[in-house]
């Protein structure tokens, strides 16, 4: 679903809802820095259900921050293609 709205000459909003694809954040993610190699060292040291909750909470931690980081991305594209779009309300889904 997306909508703008003209606020004012030359401001624009756009309010949209996005769907994202979880594998392309996940593969995002792991070619980032050591991220990979990261994870396989945290995964190799499960020993116990609390190591392997605490793996998986961390490994949801930055996945989310890899969807704000991709939202911000878009918002930069959008801005850069459209400048009139001063307010951009990407909600993922």
């Amino acid at each position: 679903d997306v909508k703008s709205v003209m606020v004012a000459p030359g401001i624009a909003r756009l309010k949209a809802e996005v769907h994202f694809n979880s594998v392309a954040i996940a593969d995002r993610y792991l070619g980032l820095h050591n991220n990979l190699h990261d994870l396989r060292e945290s995964l190799q040291q499960v020993d116990s259900d609390s190591d392997a909750r605490r793996v998986l909470r961390r490994c949801s931690q930055h996945l989310y921050l890899m969807l704000g980081i991709e939202v911000d991305r878009l918002e930069a594209l959008i801005r850069a293609k459209y400048p009139e779009f001063k307010y951009i309300d990407l909600e993922p889904l």
